[in-house]
């Protein structure tokens, strides 16, 4: 047995609870908006096969951040088919989150990715993942799954699962929407209020830019 899959089969005895699931990052995953749709989907896909609860998740273009509650044979599921579904040999880490404080810097540490990679973005303005979530009172778009048919639906996710009728769908991308299948409202009660999220959010950036400086 490889290092790796001793790793993995520790993995597998982790108990229910919340992980922190990040790949490495020595494999480009993602050069294309229709490559991050794919990968959009694909994150759509595990909330409907696994026994999984996402509540926070990134895309980017050479790694992926989800934030999850199951147990760690549920989260090795749900790699495994982002793995296959990408095909990559990719490896990954699975952190278990041990208490309220944690997860809460957690689900920062997520959401602050796509501006620690200068995408040149405003908070809420990267597309590939969840950081748009939560505290929003906006509708949320789309169109519903129901309304569409099988075929079509079939098609963008390169499955034959099925999707529930409420799911909704940006038929312009061709892509589930995550406010779909993401637990925001987990993800509210954690924070309690958007200016206590948007706080830590901001302090969260300015200690990774001071950290930033340090090591110029």
């Amino acid at each position: 047995m490889t290092k790796r899959q001793r790793r993995y089969a520790q993995y597998k005895t982790y108990p229910h609870g919340w992980y922190h699931l990040v790949t490495d990052k020595t494999k480009w995953l993602f050069h294309t908006p229709a490559e991050f749709v794919f990968g959009m989907n694909t994150i759509a896909l595990c909330a409907l096969l696994y026994p999984v609860r996402i509540v926070r998740f990134e895309l980017m273009g050479n790694h992926i951040h989800i934030v999850l509650e199951g147990t760690g044979a549920a989260c090795l599921k749900v790699f495994f088919y982002i793995r296959k579904r990408l095909g990559v040999d990719l490896d990954f880490k699975l952190i278990p989150i041990e208490n309220d404080e944690q997860l809460i810097n957690t689900l920062l540490y997520v959401d602050r990715n796509p501006y620690e990679t200068d995408l040149n973005v405003l908070p809420g303005g990267y597309p590939w993942g969840t950081g748009g979530l939560g505290f929003r009172k906006l509708p949320p778009g789309g169109v519903r799954a129901d309304t569409l048919s099988k075929a079509y639906l079939r098609r963008i996710l390169h499955s034959e699962t099925e999707v529930p009728g409420d799911f909704l769908v940006d038929t312009e991308l061709g892509m589930i929407l995550p406010i779909s299948y993401v637990d925001t409202a987990f993800f509210e009660r954690v924070f309690g209020t958007a200016s206590f999220y948007l706080t830590r959010f901001v302090k969260a950036i300015e200690t990774f830019l001071h950290l930033a400086d340090q090591d110029l």
